[in-house]
């Protein structure tokens, strides 16, 4: 009787493998593609903020499309959602300065400075006029964002 409800939950686990055990993080996926000035927009950061919960967040590729994940997990929540663009450049990169090299900068003024390359509406998802609908069907979670001036 043991070894075969033993061989049972043995069989049970390896079909749980083999099969998937399905999305138990309630996430969907979403893409989508960023352009400005009618150009694909590469190196965006792409926010979608829920009124309630948490974001998700991913940037944009070479030919400006993204999907967004939450947290490490890939998907979003279902929901509506408020969506905020901004593609930051810096004039000097720091990426292999030592803090010394940062402290002399700084003594002399001559720090990096950086700028978003979108108009500032879209940076804050509260301004931008970008909105996002994700539901349950991942046909429908594809999103074309165009920004202007």
């Amino acid at each position: 009787m043991f070894r075969r409800m033993l061989q049972f939950v043995v069989c049970g686990a390896a079909c749980a493998v083999v099969l998937g055990c399905g999305n138990s993080s309630g996430l969907v996926p979403a893409t989508g593609k960023v352009t400005y000035r009618g150009q694909p927009l590469a190196g965006a950061t792409v926010t979608f903020v829920p009124t309630q919960g948490t974001p998700a967040i991913g940037v944009t590729d070479d030919n400006g499309e993204f999907s967004v994940n939450t947290r490490e997990l890939a998907g979003v929540a279902p929901g509506r959602y408020t969506v905020g663009i901004t593609k930051i450049s810096s004039s000097g990169d720091t990426s292999n300065l030592k803090p010394e090299d940062m402290k002399n900068m700084m003594a002399s003024g001559q720090m990096p400075t950086s700028k978003n390359e979108c108009p500032a509406k879209y940076a804050a998802p509260q301004t931008s006029g970008l909105e996002a609908e994700v539901t349950g069907d991942k046909s429908k979670n594809v999103f074309e964002f165009q920004l202007s001036d």
